[in-house]
């Protein structure tokens, strides 16, 4: 609410929270007429929290912000002047992470500078050059919504692993535009360390859910790349398997077994 850029729209939904989030959310919506609150009727996950939100923006611009997460107070001040001013779909800016304010460092997982068009996005990408987190990404809401139209997701499903890699690929998909700036815009991620992501062991129950998730992912991206004319073939097992390292790259100990055997699992969820 005290961005230097006061022409936003904050768009918040709450996933069903157990606390007292609407009533701290509605005393703030009595002082400032930019809030708009939206209240899931039951538990359906990030993705769709994030898809919700979506749907009942209506600004030129999108920006997801975690509930745990902040942003600098000039972001969307200089990130709207980034984007018209390139006219970009995408701009990737600056994400400092850590487990509290005094402990956050710099984490910028893309060319510090560049330029992208067309496919030389999507082909970024996957080759690990653009990271596929939602935070420290600037959206033309036109391109975010047409990337949406790329994939049908049925409200019964509940994803809990990878959920902004298939909305950032689909957004991807639909981009004729990517920037990344090094200087300007600053997104602050809380680590949580006790995150599924973080545990070091996977329950047996906990493996059958990311290989049912990852299926599903798995299906998402080849409707999607289907959806905007790609070549499909690009966009298959290797990329399920490589978002797998990446979410967890040493607290499971990946090793090329452990991948082939994420890939009979998952393979067996699609067949």
């Amino acid at each position: 609410v005290n961005q230097s850029f006061k022409n936003i729209e904050i768009v918040i939904v709450d996933d069903c929270s157990p606390d007292n989030s609407h009533s701290i959310i509605e005393s703030y919506q009595k002082n400032d007429s930019r809030i708009k609150y939206i209240k899931h009727p039951h538990n359906k996950g990030l993705l769709w929290a994030r898809i919700t939100g979506i749907r009942n923006a209506t600004g030129k611009y999108i920006l997801h912000l975690d509930a745990d997460d902040a942003i600098s107070l000039t972001t969307c001040d200089e990130l709207f002047a980034l984007a018209e001013k390139n006219e970009a779909d995408i701009v990737h800016f600056p994400v400092y992470h850590g487990p509290s304010p005094e402990k956050m460092e710099r984490y910028f997982s893309t060319r510090k500078s560049a330029q992208l068009r067309g496919k030389q996005i999507l082909t970024e990408f996957l080759k690990k050059k653009i990271w596929w987190s939602s935070g420290g990404k600037f959206l033309k809401r036109s391109t975010v919504i047409k990337g949406l139209e790329f994939f049908t997701l049925p409200e019964n499903i509940h994803i809990n692993q990878c959920e902004d890699f298939i909305l950032f690929f689909s957004v991807c998909c639909a981009a004729k535009k990517f920037i990344s700036d090094s200087k300007h815009g600053r997104y602050f991620y809380y680590q949580n360390d006790d995150s599924l992501t973080h545990n070091l062991f996977l329950s047996t129950e906990r493996w059958e859910k990311v290989c049912h998730d990852f299926s599903y992912v798995r299906r998402l991206s080849l409707s999607c790349s289907r959806a905007a004319g790609l070549d499909s073939n690009e966009i298959d097992m290797p990329v399920v398997c490589h978002q797998f390292h990446l979410v967890y790259p040493s607290s499971c100990n990946i090793t090329q077994s452990y991948s082939t055997a994420l890939c009979g699992s998952v393979t067996r969820y699609c067949s």
